[in-house]
């Protein structure tokens, strides 16, 4: 729903944005001379230009966009503080909501950059790019959070086998945020995310060797990194390869140090 409702914001204020833009360009005739675009786009080009040179120019446009950002941001002054608070109700529909609005944010920047209506340095893109920003923010703190809560996620007394918390945890998350990605055109983030996570829960699982717990701490690791190289091998997930293959490697490990301590010796010895 968050997501529905993002993206007809968006979808609304591109054309009004715009139209304002260009309405108070052509009144105030603050709009470029397309003279002066093409000497700036030849002069940008060449590579013998002396730099101090395109730097001037680079700066002379940007001096001319400076009175329409001005005045846009007067007409629309409570644009990004609205924005704001409807970015802080989305993230708080559900956990994971920070990856849904980066993602409607990142494609909808990347939509306006394609398109013949919106330039890269509209007001409007300006306030998109405040926002992504924001979006990212909360995105790094959603993960820290998690990596955090997965770090410390305590083994149930109790417990004498199966799947740890920390890697149920993580499932999940990959889980959901890789359909939220399924149709992204920038997945960063996700990627140095996902690295994080998964570092997060190989330290969990790697602490029950010194946990003062009443079961088989081999017997658990064994069957935990077993568990995560069987989810890697079935998600596909290519900035995790390297973890997929230590988690393969720590499986083999304690599945020998499992079979020595109960039977003696190594499995091919047997």
């Amino acid at each position: 729903v968050s997501k529905q409702m993002l993206e007809q914001v968006l979808r609304a204020l591109q054309p009004l944005c715009t139209m304002e833009q260009q309405f108070i360009e052509k009144f105030f005739q603050l709009s470029q001379d397309p003279a002066d675009l093409q000497v700036l786009e030849v002069t940008g080009h060449r590579a013998s230009a002396p730099p101090h040179l395109t730097a001037y120019l680079f700066i002379y446009l940007l001096r001319l966009e400076e009175p329409t950002a001005r005045l846009l941001s007067e007409i629309f002054s409570c644009l990004e503080p609205e924005l704001r608070g409807f970015l802080d109700v989305c993230n708080k529909v559900h956990p994971f909501s920070c990856l849904q609005v980066l993602v409607t944010l990142n494609d909808s920047i990347f939509e306006m950059w394609g398109s013949s209506s919106a330039l890269p340095s509209s007001f409007l893109n300006t306030v998109l790019g405040n926002m992504l920003l924001l979006a990212k923010s909360s995105f790094n703190k959603c993960i820290g959070t998690l990596c955090k809560d997965i770090e410390e996620a305590k083994t149930p007394s109790k417990m004498k086998g199966g799947i740890l918390p920390s890697v149920s945890c993580f499932e999940e998350f990959v889980n959901f945020s890789e359909e939220v990605f399924r149709t992204a055109r920038r997945r960063g983030e996700l990627d140095k995310a996902h690295l994080r996570l998964a570092s997060s829960v190989f330290s969990n699982i790697n602490s029950l060797s010194s946990a003062n717990l009443k079961m088989n701490t081999d017997m658990v690791m064994m069957e935990n990194f077993h568990h995560i190289h069987c989810f890697l091998c079935q998600k596909m997930i290519h900035c995790l390869e390297g973890k997929k293959r230590e988690a393969k490697q720590r499986y083999s490990e304690h599945m020998e140090k499992y079979v020595i301590k109960y039977l003696g010796q190594p499995l091919e010895k047997l």
